[in-house]
Protein backbone atom coordinates (compact mmCIF):
# COMPACT_ATOMS: atom_id res chain seq x y z
CA UNK A 1 0.00 0.00 0.00
CA UNK A 2 0.87 3.56 0.04
CA UNK A 3 -0.01 6.60 1.82
CA UNK A 4 0.92 9.91 0.47
CA UNK A 5 0.36 12.98 3.21
CA UNK A 6 0.89 16.44 2.40
CA UNK A 7 1.71 19.35 4.81
CA UNK A 8 1.45 22.85 3.85
CA UNK A 9 4.01 24.30 6.13
CA UNK A 10 3.20 27.93 6.12
CA UNK A 11 -0.25 27.92 6.47
CA UNK A 12 -0.23 25.10 9.79
CA UNK A 13 -2.53 22.79 7.58
CA UNK A 14 -1.65 18.91 7.16
CA UNK A 15 -3.86 17.32 3.81
CA UNK A 16 -4.26 13.51 3.89
CA UNK A 17 -5.24 11.63 0.81
CA UNK A 18 -5.01 7.85 -0.70
CA UNK A 19 -3.85 7.44 -4.04
CA UNK A 20 -7.26 7.43 -5.73
CA UNK A 21 -7.89 10.67 -4.70
CA UNK A 22 -4.47 12.14 -5.89
CA UNK A 23 -4.85 10.08 -9.27
CA UNK A 24 -8.65 9.87 -9.71
CA UNK A 25 -9.98 9.02 -12.77
CA UNK A 26 -12.86 11.31 -12.28
CA UNK A 27 -10.56 14.00 -10.82
CA UNK A 28 -12.53 14.62 -8.13
CA UNK A 29 -10.51 14.83 -4.58
CA UNK A 30 -12.07 14.78 -1.46
CA UNK A 31 -9.39 16.25 0.87
CA UNK A 32 -9.75 16.02 4.90
CA UNK A 33 -7.75 18.31 7.63
CA UNK A 34 -6.22 18.12 11.04
CA UNK A 35 -4.85 20.87 12.95
CA UNK A 36 -1.09 20.92 12.53
CA UNK A 37 -0.24 21.29 16.03
CA UNK A 38 2.99 18.53 17.66
CA UNK A 39 -0.11 16.32 19.29
CA UNK A 40 -2.80 16.20 16.60
CA UNK A 41 -3.20 13.14 15.38
CA UNK A 42 -1.94 12.49 11.84
CA UNK A 43 -4.77 10.40 10.05
CA UNK A 44 -4.36 9.03 6.59
CA UNK A 45 -5.98 6.37 4.30
CA UNK A 46 -4.71 4.15 1.81
CA UNK A 47 -5.68 0.92 -0.43
CA UNK A 48 -3.60 -1.33 -1.52
CA UNK A 49 -5.21 -2.04 -4.92
CA UNK A 50 -4.96 1.75 -6.07
CA UNK A 51 -1.39 1.79 -5.21
CA UNK A 52 -0.37 -0.82 -7.18
CA UNK A 53 1.19 1.06 -9.97
CA UNK A 54 2.82 3.19 -7.96
CA UNK A 55 4.86 2.11 -5.21
CA UNK A 56 4.41 -1.12 -2.62
CA UNK A 57 4.95 -0.10 0.98
CA UNK A 58 5.93 2.98 0.56
CA UNK A 59 4.75 6.56 2.23
CA UNK A 60 5.32 9.83 1.03
CA UNK A 61 5.20 12.85 2.85
CA UNK A 62 4.99 16.10 0.51
CA UNK A 63 6.20 19.31 2.05
CA UNK A 64 5.62 22.77 1.23
CA UNK A 65 8.33 24.65 2.14
CA UNK A 66 8.29 27.57 5.35
CA UNK A 67 7.08 31.40 4.62
CA UNK A 68 9.59 33.64 2.70
CA UNK A 69 10.39 37.33 2.59
CA UNK A 70 8.72 37.48 -0.90
CA UNK A 71 5.71 35.38 1.09
CA UNK A 72 5.90 38.03 3.21
CA UNK A 73 5.37 40.67 0.78
CA UNK A 74 3.15 38.93 -1.34
CA UNK A 75 5.47 38.70 -4.48
CA UNK A 76 4.90 36.16 -6.89
CA UNK A 77 8.18 33.74 -6.31
CA UNK A 78 7.68 30.83 -8.94
CA UNK A 79 11.15 30.35 -9.78
CA UNK A 80 12.78 33.26 -8.50
CA UNK A 81 13.91 32.69 -4.74
CA UNK A 82 14.14 34.51 -1.82
CA UNK A 83 15.40 33.66 1.70
CA UNK A 84 13.10 31.82 4.50
CA UNK A 85 11.84 34.70 6.90
CA UNK A 86 12.33 33.77 10.90
CA UNK A 87 8.81 32.87 10.75
CA UNK A 88 9.84 30.20 8.09
CA UNK A 89 12.52 28.92 9.69
CA UNK A 90 10.76 28.12 12.52
CA UNK A 91 7.87 26.94 10.76
CA UNK A 92 10.08 24.25 9.17
CA UNK A 93 11.60 23.89 12.99
CA UNK A 94 8.07 23.21 13.82
CA UNK A 95 7.13 20.45 11.40
CA UNK A 96 10.38 18.39 12.22
CA UNK A 97 10.06 18.61 15.60
CA UNK A 98 6.62 17.37 15.12
CA UNK A 99 7.39 14.32 12.88
CA UNK A 100 10.04 13.59 15.69
CA UNK A 101 7.68 13.48 17.97
CA UNK A 102 5.86 11.49 15.85
CA UNK A 103 8.91 9.20 15.41
CA UNK A 104 8.14 9.47 11.76
CA UNK A 105 10.87 6.92 10.03
CA UNK A 106 12.49 8.96 7.22
CA UNK A 107 14.94 7.20 5.48
CA UNK A 108 15.46 9.73 2.57
CA UNK A 109 14.39 13.17 1.57
CA UNK A 110 13.75 14.80 -1.84
CA UNK A 111 13.90 18.66 -2.22
CA UNK A 112 13.20 20.89 -5.19
CA UNK A 113 16.74 22.38 -6.07
CA UNK A 114 14.97 25.94 -5.56
CA UNK A 115 16.98 27.79 -2.33
CA UNK A 116 13.88 27.99 0.04
CA UNK A 117 12.81 24.52 -0.44
CA UNK A 118 16.23 23.13 0.56
CA UNK A 119 16.68 25.13 3.13
CA UNK A 120 13.73 23.95 4.40
CA UNK A 121 14.76 20.29 3.58
CA UNK A 122 17.87 20.95 5.67
CA UNK A 123 15.89 22.15 8.81
CA UNK A 124 13.56 19.27 9.17
CA UNK A 125 16.59 16.59 7.77
CA UNK A 126 18.72 17.94 11.00
CA UNK A 127 16.23 17.60 13.37
CA UNK A 128 15.29 13.86 12.19
CA UNK A 129 19.16 12.90 11.71
CA UNK A 130 19.63 14.38 15.31
CA UNK A 131 16.80 12.84 16.68
CA UNK A 132 17.83 9.18 15.29
CA UNK A 133 22.14 9.70 15.40
CA UNK A 134 22.63 9.12 11.91
CA UNK A 135 22.24 11.61 8.74
CA UNK A 136 19.39 11.69 6.74
CA UNK A 137 20.50 12.03 2.69
CA UNK A 138 19.04 15.11 0.83
CA UNK A 139 18.77 14.67 -2.70
CA UNK A 140 17.62 17.68 -5.21
CA UNK A 141 14.84 16.94 -7.59
CA UNK A 142 14.21 18.97 -10.14
CA UNK A 143 10.93 18.36 -11.14
CA UNK A 144 9.96 19.21 -7.66
CA UNK A 145 10.06 23.31 -8.77
CA UNK A 146 7.77 25.96 -8.03
CA UNK A 147 5.54 26.15 -10.88
CA UNK A 148 7.10 28.85 -13.25
CA UNK A 149 4.64 32.05 -13.10
CA UNK A 150 6.46 33.97 -15.85
CA UNK A 151 5.79 37.68 -15.97
CA UNK A 152 4.36 37.36 -13.14
CA UNK A 153 7.75 36.35 -10.89
CA UNK A 154 8.40 39.32 -8.51
CA UNK A 155 6.01 41.16 -8.75
CA UNK A 156 2.59 41.48 -6.08
CA UNK A 157 -0.71 41.34 -7.19
CA UNK A 158 -1.79 45.03 -7.39
CA UNK A 159 1.24 45.13 -9.94
CA UNK A 160 -0.06 42.06 -12.05
CA UNK A 161 -3.05 43.58 -11.95
CA UNK A 162 -2.43 46.95 -13.37
CA UNK A 163 0.06 45.29 -15.70
CA UNK A 164 -1.23 41.86 -17.25
CA UNK A 165 -4.92 42.43 -15.94
CA UNK A 166 -6.33 39.61 -18.93
CA UNK A 167 -4.07 37.52 -17.93
CA UNK A 168 -4.82 37.90 -14.20
CA UNK A 169 -8.25 37.22 -14.65
CA UNK A 170 -7.62 33.50 -16.93
CA UNK A 171 -5.02 32.96 -14.25
CA UNK A 172 -7.64 32.88 -11.60
CA UNK A 173 -10.39 30.46 -13.42
CA UNK A 174 -7.99 28.05 -12.42
CA UNK A 175 -8.23 25.96 -15.77
CA UNK A 176 -5.64 23.36 -16.36
CA UNK A 177 -3.97 24.60 -19.73
CA UNK A 178 -3.83 28.27 -19.46
CA UNK A 179 0.33 29.72 -18.81
CA UNK A 180 1.13 32.71 -17.94
CA UNK A 181 3.21 34.48 -20.87
CA UNK A 182 6.92 32.76 -20.19
CA UNK A 183 5.03 30.31 -17.51
CA UNK A 184 3.66 27.01 -17.03
CA UNK A 185 0.64 25.74 -17.46
CA UNK A 186 -1.02 23.84 -14.28
CA UNK A 187 -1.07 20.56 -16.47
CA UNK A 188 2.74 20.85 -17.19
CA UNK A 189 3.38 21.02 -13.28
CA UNK A 190 0.87 18.19 -12.14
CA UNK A 191 2.46 16.13 -14.73
CA UNK A 192 6.53 16.98 -13.47
CA UNK A 193 5.25 15.94 -9.68
CA UNK A 194 3.73 13.43 -11.13
CA UNK A 195 6.78 11.93 -12.25
CA UNK A 196 8.79 13.46 -9.52
CA UNK A 197 6.19 11.49 -7.00
CA UNK A 198 6.86 8.33 -8.96
CA UNK A 199 10.34 8.95 -8.63
CA UNK A 200 10.41 9.11 -5.33
CA UNK A 201 7.73 5.83 -4.51
CA UNK A 202 9.60 3.72 -6.26
CA UNK A 203 12.62 4.32 -4.59
CA UNK A 204 11.78 4.22 -1.22
CA UNK A 205 9.20 1.28 -2.01
CA UNK A 206 8.47 -0.25 1.52
CA UNK A 207 10.45 2.93 3.22
CA UNK A 208 9.58 6.41 3.68
CA UNK A 209 10.36 9.66 1.76
CA UNK A 210 9.70 13.18 2.60
CA UNK A 211 9.56 15.38 -0.39
CA UNK A 212 9.87 19.33 0.61
CA UNK A 213 8.40 21.08 -2.38
CA UNK A 214 5.91 24.69 -3.23
CA UNK A 215 2.47 25.82 -3.24
CA UNK A 216 1.83 25.28 -6.76
CA UNK A 217 3.09 22.04 -7.51
CA UNK A 218 0.91 20.93 -4.60
CA UNK A 219 -1.82 22.98 -5.58
CA UNK A 220 -1.94 21.57 -8.53
CA UNK A 221 -1.96 18.13 -7.38
CA UNK A 222 -5.19 19.06 -5.01
CA UNK A 223 -7.41 20.89 -7.34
Amino acid sequence: SITLIAFFVAQSTALHFSPKQLFPANKSKQISQCDATPNAPVLSRSDPAEASDFGVGSTILIIRHGETEWNSMGKWQGQLDSPLTAKGIAEAEFLGQRLKLRACPVDKIYSSDLPRARRTADIVGGILSEARNSPIEVEEITDLRERSFGVFEGKTRDEVCKLYPSDFEEFQKFTLDFAVPEGESRRQVLDRSLAALHKVADANGGGTGLGVTHGGGVVALLR
